[in-house]
C-alpha cells in the first residue's frame, strides 16, 4: 500500500498520518541507512552530526545529563579530544582528558555502559526533533525494554509522558514506519488513552 502524503485521502477514503493543524510544517531528518548507532556513530566514515540534516545522536545524549558524571565542561572535552561517537568512549581515550584519573575515567566508562538503554533511546528521539532528556522518563514508565517497546507502538510515548503532544507521537511512528496509516489500531487506542488522561488531569469526569 503506498503511502499517502499528510492531508490527502486514498480511492476508500482513510487518511496518512498527518501533522495537527495547529503545527506548522517543517522537514524531519531521516537516518540513512548504516547512520548513527552504538555500535559505530558514524554515516558513510562521516560523524553522523556533521552531515546535513542528520542529527549527531551522541552530542545530543551527553549534553541531556544522561551520562553520569558527565556535564558540560566535560563534553567539551570530549569534542577536542575527538571523543564523538561510542566508538570513541574507552578507558584510554577517557584517561587521556585532562585532569582525569584512571579511577574516574573507569567511572565514566561503567557510567556509559550503564546508560546504554537511555542511548538508544535517543536514537530514536533525535532524528524526529524529540528531547532527548525524556529518555530517562521513557526507560522508568516503559520498562527495561523501552526501546524496543517504542519501535513497536511509537504512540506509546503519549501514555508514558503526558506532556508529549499527538504531533510528536505521529512523527517518530512516521519515522520508524514509513507506512503507518492515520487510522492504525494503535494510534487510535492511544489518542483515547491521552485524551481521557488530560481531562482528568484538567479536573473534567465522565
Amino acid at each position: 500500500i503506498r503511502r499517502l502524503e499528510p492531508g490527502r485521502t486514498s480511492a476508500t477514503g482513510r487518511h496518512a498520518v498527518g501533522r495537527s493543524p495547529a503545527e506548522p510544517p517543517r522537514p524531519v531528518a531521516k537516518r540513512p541507512a548504516g547512520a548513527v548507532g552504538r555500535s559505530g556513530g558514524s554515516v558513510g566514515g562521516r560523524r553522523a552530526g556533521s552531515l546535513p540534516g542528520v542529527p549527531d545522536v551522541f552530542a545530543e545524549f551527553c549534553a541531556a545529563g544522561l551520562w553520569p558524571g558527565v556535564g558540560p565542561a566535560l563534553v567539551k572535552q570530549f569534542e577536542a579530544a575527538g571523543i564523538r561517537t561510542p566508538a570513541d568512549v574507552t578507558a584510554p581515550n577517557l584517561a587521556a582528558l585532562p585532569r582525569m584519573t584512571d579511577r574516574r575515567a573507569s567511572r565514566l566508562l561503567t557510567g556509559f555502559i550503564g546508560a546504554g538503554q537511555l542511548y538508544d533511546i535517543v536514537e530514536l528521539l533525535a532524528p524526529v526533533e524529540i528531547p532527548a532528556r525524556w529518555a530517562s522518563r521513557l526507560s522508568e514508565a516503559l520498562g527495561g525494554d523501552a526501546p524496543t517497546v517504542l519501535r513497536e507502538d511509537p504512540w506509546r510515548l503519549l501514555s508514558a509522558l503526558p506532556d508529549a503532544t499527538v504531533a510528536q507521537a505521529d512523527r517518530l511512528a512516521r519515522e520508524l514506519h514509513p507506512d503507518v496509516r492515520r487510522d492504525d489500531p494503535r494510534r487510535g487506542r492511544a489518542l483515547v488513552q491521552w485524551t481521557l488522561g488530560r481531562h482528568a488531569r484538567d479536573g473534567h469526569r465522565s
